[in-house]
Formats: structure tokens, C-alpha cells, sequence
């Protein structure tokens, strides 16, 4: 009975992770405005979390059974966290370091969940599917209607295409929203259908008949909604998902036929998008509008302050901390000025150091190293294509590590991959 509640908790926390109701601890402004990178916020995923840890210790208790984890990854990732919280000891703002240091540990925690828990693949799976669906239902209907509509319930605020702030496609015919589903940015909506999409490729290649008429229609209506994030870094880490998926499965004929034929899928549905609506992928892509310009311009200064950090603070500026630098650095601005470098290697360089980044290149190293005898049989392709993915994200973008539901998925797939093969139910 424990570990079936266990289960369903567990189910519920990964389906609630893009949500963003939260209560926010701390809301320090600057210039009078929200500086969202120094808030401190508990969200309804994190109450979920805190239930299933409590039920996860039950169930431990009473079976004191575990499952084994590999030792050398396991124990970098460790030291990861334990780096990020003594970086505190020199950081501007040390509470807000703590903060993320705590968000890093909680990959251990996760790790130490799945390790009792071991959970079946197709609990995880369908919950990826199901909170995928969600989020592309809305990201569709909200490019539809060119605004978000704001509900408490989902911890989301209205938005139109009309107002200055939201992440828009300008054209000569107007602008147009790009679809946040209930993520606070598109590229994070984009950077989660991906990895639900890599999910839905991943069931129907290893499915032993073509004819499965739901994940075809799932496929692509998950790529339709991708494509409504119009976020370039998450097609850039889908497509490299999807390579990775090619070379894992180059042996087995079957399943690799399947793959190139989801890609097909996809190219096809990007192409009907592209005939229907030349003039929004032609900015989008093309990078000449004022917004895109705008974009590249303020993406290659972010790098060069990103290099000045890491010249001058070989030990960091402190977990979390890298906005905070920037606001002593360039006072007097509005709060949304101060943005994290858009690249998750360079932000951690810059926020832990040499040490920081030694440890993360490690970590990554490791788990490709482990991969082979990782948990869930032929399932740790989809993870690792998964990681891949969000590797290739990494370099265009910072939010596996400075956004809750992005630091929580990122730090999911990394436990996964952790976990020793074991006969465990796909």
C-alpha cells in the first residue's frame, strides 16, 4: 500500500514540475520591479516532493531495500553540490545561494527516491506524455489566440501579443506570442515538449507494430507544439536527441526505421508550418527582425561579461549569484536587464569556478560513461537522448540551472541515469 501511493506521488510531482504556483519567501526588487533570479519560492511541486519523500522513507523503512547506484558519478554529483553550497561562504547575496544550492542537492534526493521507489518505466513515461500533452494543448491554443490567459490554478499571468514584455515574433503583418504553455519563458515550453516528444519516438520505435495509431497522432501534435514555442535552442537539442537516437539504435533495424520515420514526421509538419505562415519562420529563423537582431546583439555581450566573471573570480561569484553580480556591476537599471548569462556552461563557470565547471564536465563524462548498464534496459537510450538534448539546449540557454522546473528536470534525467540496471519493468 505504501509503495503504491509512493508511485502515484511520484506521478503526480513529475506531472506538476512545469507548473508555476508557488509562495514566494523573498521578493527583493530592483528599481521597484520583481527581480525573478533573486526570488526564494516554494512551489506546489515542492509540497508533492516533501509528501513523497516522507512516504518514500516509509516505504524504505519497512522493505529496507535499495536499489545501487554507480559510485563514481554518484559521487561527483555530490561534490557538485556540496561545492555549490560552501560557494555561499563568498557570494554577494548568500541566501539566494543557498537557495540553489539546496535545488542542486535535491538531485540527490531524487536519486535517493528512485533508488527505494523503483519506479516502472511506464509510470515515468506516462507521466512525461500527460504533462507533455498539457502543455502543448496550451501552447497551441495560446499562439492561436495571441495571449496567455492568466488561472492562479497553474501559476500562470495573462499575456498578449500586444504588450511590451512577452517573448514575441514581430512581422510585417503584426506580432505574434509564442506559446508559454504554463513555463514563464517559450524556450522552457520548447525544452520540455522535447524531451515528451523524444519520450513518444522512443515508445514507438521500441513498439513491436507500426500501427499504433496514438503515438502517431501524439508525435505529431507534440511536434506542432515545439514548433508554437518557436524556440530555436529546443529544436537545435530535439534534433541532436534524435541523432543520438540514430546512433543507439544503428544495429536494430526496426526500431531505427521507426526513428527516421518519426523524423520524417517532424520534418513534414515543420514544412506545412513553414508553407502556411513563410513570414513568421523567416523571421524567426532569418534573425533579421528587430527582435532577433536585438537578441544575437544582447546574447554576445552577455558571453563577453560571462568571460570577464570567470577571469576575475576563478572560485566563482557563488551559486546562483551571477544576476547579483550583474546589478552591482551595472546599477540603476530595471530588474529585467539583469539576466543570466544564456549558457549553461558558462554560467556555471562563472557562478562555481574552475572547480564548478571541473566537476560539471565530470559529472557529465561519467554518466556517458555509465550509461550502458543504467537503469530501465533499453530505456536509457531515451534518457540519454534526453540529456543530449538538453546539453545541446545548454548552450544556448541557462535555465537547467537557474529556473525551478528546469533545475528539477534537468536534475531528474541526471538520477536515472545514476541508477544501476536492475530487473525493473519497462
Amino acid at each position: 500500500m505504501l509503495r503504491r501511493i509512493s508511485h502515484t506521488l511520484l506521478w503526480i510531482w513529475i506531472f506538476l514540475i512545469p507548473w508555476q504556483i508557488r509562495y514566494i519567501f523573498s521578493n527583493p526588487l530592483i528599481a521597484g520591479e520583481p527581480w525573478e533570479y533573486g526570488r526564494i519560492s516554494l512551489y506546489i511541486g515542492d509540497i508533492v516532493f516533501l509528501i513523497l519523500l516522507i512516504f518514500t522513507i516509509a516505504v524504505w523503512l519497512k522493505d529496507k531495500k535499495i536499489a545501487k547506484a554507480y559510485l563514481w558519478p554518484t559521487l561527483v554529483v555530490i561534490l557538485f553540490a556540496l561545492w555549490s553550497w560552501i560557494s555561499i561562504i563568498w557570494a554577494i547575496e548568500p541566501g539566494i545561494s543557498a537557495y540553489f544550492a539546496a535545488r542542486i542537492t535535491q538531485w540527490l534526493v531524487i536519486l535517493v527516491i528512485i533508488l527505494i521507489l523503483k519506479p516502472s518505466f511506464k509510470l515515468i513515461i506516462s507521466s512525461i506524455l500527460a504533462i507533455g500533452a498539457l502543455e502543448t494543448t496550451l501552447g497551441i491554443l495560446q499562439f492561436g489566440t495571441g495571449e496567455v490567459f492568466g488561472t492562479k490554478w497553474l501559476g500562470m499571468a495573462t499575456q498578449t501579443a500586444g504588450d511590451l514584455g512577452p517573448s514575441v515574433i514581430e512581422t510585417l503583418e503584426g506580432r505574434w506570442l509564442r506559446a508559454y504553455g504554463t513555463l514563464p519563458h517559450p524556450n522552457i515550453l520548447g525544452g520540455f515538449i522535447s524531451f515528451a516528444l523524444l519520450g513518444a519516438i522512443f515508445l514507438f520505435g521500441r513498439g513491436k507494430s507500426w500501427q499504433n495509431p496514438w503515438l502517431w497522432a501524439l508525435i505529431l501534435f507534440l511536434g506542432q507544439g515545439i514548433i508554437m514555442s518557436f524556440s530555436r535552442s529546443s529544436w537545435i537539442g530535439l534534433v541532436f536527441g534524435m541523432i543520438f537516437f540514430v546512433i543507439l539504435s544503428w544495429r536494430e533495424k526496426k526500431a531505427l526505421k521507426k526513428i527516421l520515420v518519426s523524423a520524417a514526421m517532424l520534418i513534414s509538419i515543420f514544412a506545412l508550418n513553414l508553407f502556411v505562415a513563410p513570414d513568421i519562420f523567416i523571421s524567426r529563423l532569418g534573425g533579421a527582425g528587430r527582435l532577433e537582431a536585438q537578441s544575437f546583439t544582447e546574447r554576445g555581450v552577455q558571453m563577453e561579461m560571462a568571460l570577464d566573471a570567470i577571469s576575475e573570480y576563478p572560485l566563482g561569484l557563488g551559486a546562483g549569484n551571477y544576476t547579483a553580480w550583474l546589478s552591482e556591476l551595472l546599477p540603476d537599471k530595471a530588474a529585467y536587464i539583469y539576466q543570466p548569462v544564456h549558457n549553461l556552461y558558462a554560467l556555471v563557470w562563472s557562478e562555481l569556478g574552475y572547480i564548478g565547471i571541473a566537476l560539471f564536465i565530470a559529472m557529465i563524462v561519467l554518466l556517458f560513461q555509465a550509461q550502458k548498464g543504467a537503469i530501465f534496459h533499453e530505456a536509457r537510450t531515451y534518457f540519454m537522448a534526453s540529456l543530449v538534448a538538453m546539453l545541446a539546449i545548454g548552450a544556448f540557454d541557462h535555465y537547467f540551472l537557474t529556473l525551478y522546473s528546469g533545475i528539477v528536470i534537468f536534475g531528474f534525467v541526471i538520477s536515472l541515469l545514476l541508477i544501476k540496471r536492475e530487473k525493473v519493468g519497462i
